[in-house]
């Protein structure tokens, strides 16, 4: 039970960190693990008793959260999302392993489940802090790419 305390104490901080100091890709990530998180709670059939067996509920919310973390990296002028995704991603293959015998990995499962939601705060308070880098040495921090702009294309015979 510790380690839940421990994560949304730190979920909380973090994500305060990123509205409160973090550009838009920052504050968005914020919103999207938040909700993820709150999503979590409601999903698992009894908190209790979750990541027992095959916990759909959870999976759907992961897999959503990473669809919306994939837009984000695409969208974003950040390379920090890319790493959130591939940390996700990670996850939700671990969800499907363990699946495969889930009477002999209970443990594993829950651990390595909440040690794989630690990664994705500390991506999310490196990349505030790097916006808040980027803002004291350039004075701006664009926030999201422009490689679909018109002027980002090269100009064929120019």
């Amino acid at each position: 039970m510790w380690n839940v305390v421990a994560y949304l104490v730190l979920l909380l901080g973090t994500c305060l960190y990123a509205v409160s100091r973090g550009g838009a890709p920052e504050r968005i990530a914020a919103a999207i693990i938040l909700a993820a998180v709150v999503l979590t709670f409601v999903a698992a059939r009894q908190w209790r008793w979750a990541f027992t067996s095959s916990e759909t509920g959870i999976l759907t919310v992961d897999i959503v959260m990473l669809i919306a973390v994939i837009v984000l990296a695409v969208r974003a002028d950040r390379y920090w999302p890319m790493w959130m995704a591939a940390f996700l991603g990670l996850g939700i293959e671990l969800q499907f392993v363990m699946w495969a015998a889930p009477e002999r990995h209970v443990e594993i499962y829950r651990v390595l489940h909440f040690w794989n939601a630690y990664p994705t705060l500390l991506l999310l308070a490196i990349g505030t802090w790097r916006h808040q880098a980027r803002l004291a040495e350039k004075g701006v921090d664009p926030s999201w790419s422009d490689f679909s702009l018109p002027h980002a294309a090269p100009q064929p015979g120019k």
